[in-house]
């Protein structure tokens, strides 16, 4: 069984956008628990489209860019979902945490 993993995919507080990845056969469903479309009209993405909306941080939202690959048409032919956020240290770590507590796990060193 596959694990669904995350990690940041830029360098730390070096860019204006920051990406965080997550990936794996629940990669969709942990996106799901935090991630809203802004104008609310839908609750599924549709595969490779972006969406603008806002990641769910608990006693924040930050407003922030999606993106859903569906398997097998991802570069780890699995499940992939990408989040753009604002660029800097402490709101990306943010969502890292909050991902890791919706289910998905660190990935390590070669894992993407």
């Amino acid at each position: 069984m596959l694990d669904t993993i995350c990690a940041i995919s830029t360098p730390m507080g070096v860019g204006g956008i920051s990406i965080i990845r997550l990936s794996g056969k629940d990669a969709y469903s942990v996106a799901s628990k935090f991630f809203a479309t802004i104008n609310k009209k839908t609750t599924e993405l549709k595969p490779r489209y972006m969406y603008l909306g806002e990641f769910n941080l608990g006693d924040m939202k930050e407003q922030c860019m999606c993106v859903y690959f569906k398997a097998p048409y991802s570069y780890t032919g699995e499940d992939i979902v990408e989040f753009q956020c604002h660029g800097g240290i402490a709101v990306t770590k943010k969502i890292l945490e909050t991902l890791l507590k919706g289910g998905a796990r660190l990935a390590e060193a070669g894992e993407f």
